[in-house]
């Protein structure tokens, strides 16, 4: 909030709005997102579709419960994996505006994702 707060301050009192804020912000808001939803995973609070569980007979209900731990940490090691290369790969590329470089928005997924 202070970013984007710089921002209305600098474009609309100053005039003259400084170019980082807008990635920055970008950043931030991903970081926040993918933490976030990381801690919802492992705190068994992140959403859920529990129909086809809650419907089915109670040795498969079982297999289920056995199978979402694996299903989710697989998915996390894919997310972190994939955006950990793509983070590397794109480290030589400067962000418009900011002098970050251009995949430091993957950083918060793989992170998150691990």
């Amino acid at each position: 909030m202070v970013v984007q707060g710089w921002q209305v301050f600098t474009r609309y009192v100053l005039n003259d709005s400084p170019s980082w804020t807008e990635p920055v912000t970008l950043l931030l808001l991903s970081t926040a997102l993918s933490l976030g939803a990381a801690a919802g995973v492992h705190t068994n609070r992140h959403f859920g579709f529990y129909l086809l569980g809650e419907h089915v007979p109670p040795l498969m209900r079982k297999i289920f419960e056995v199978i979402r731990p694996l299903m989710i940490m697989s998915i996390g090691a894919v997310l972190a994996w994939w955006s950990a290369v793509l983070l590397i790969d794109g480290l030589d590329i400067k962000m418009a505006g900011a002098q970050m470089p251009q995949s430091i928005n993957y950083l918060p997924l793989s992170i998150g994702g691990a």
